[in-house]
């Protein structure tokens, strides 16, 4: 449950500042496809961000390479988040994705405000290029997931009966 009376409001209300700005900056306009999940559509990509107020609650900005004419929605199997996004831009991932505190209506906004920047930073090359290197990230990813595997982590963190 939402911690402020008015979510929709505080959300929505940083959202639509920044996401709303950064949209226009693409020439396009945010859209508000759920209560809490907003997205925009360029050329080339999707994007979404949505605040999901459950048991881990997170604000998730996702992008995806853009069919033509798709409307913008959250599509699960298809979306790479922002973080996997950045790592393979700068080979680093920051601490933004991490440093909430509270779900207070003032870290809600600070997180949304730094989402913003790090999409400006990383991320304007898939929303605005028609060379962007989906299949590089979608590479990188699978990498990682099957180092996972092949590591197995959890074994060492919830022994071998995990």
């Amino acid at each position: 449950m939402w911690p402020f009376s008015s979510p929709d409001d505080a959300f929505r209300g940083v959202v639509q500042k920044e996401f709303g700005a950064l949209a226009q900056e693409c020439g396009t306009t945010l859209v508000q496809i759920e209560p809490l999940i907003f997205g925009f559509r360029t050329r080339y990509a999707v994007l979404t961000i949505g605040a999901y107020p459950g048991h881990f609650r997170s604000v998730c900005v996702k992008f995806r390479s853009s069919e033509k004419e798709e409307a913008v929605a959250v599509k699960d199997g298809a979306d790479i988040g922002l973080a996997n996004i950045e790592l393979f831009v700068t080979g680093s991932v920051s601490e933004i994705y991490d440093e909430r505190k509270d779900w207070s209506a003032a870290a809600l906004r600070k997180e949304v405000e730094a989402l913003a920047t790090k999409v400006r930073e990383v991320g304007m090359p898939f929303l605005a290029s028609a060379g962007a290197d989906w299949a590089g990230v979608r590479d990188m990813i699978a990498a990682r997931v099957s180092r996972m595997f092949e590591e197995k982590p959890w074994l060492k963190r919830y022994g071998k009966n995990a």
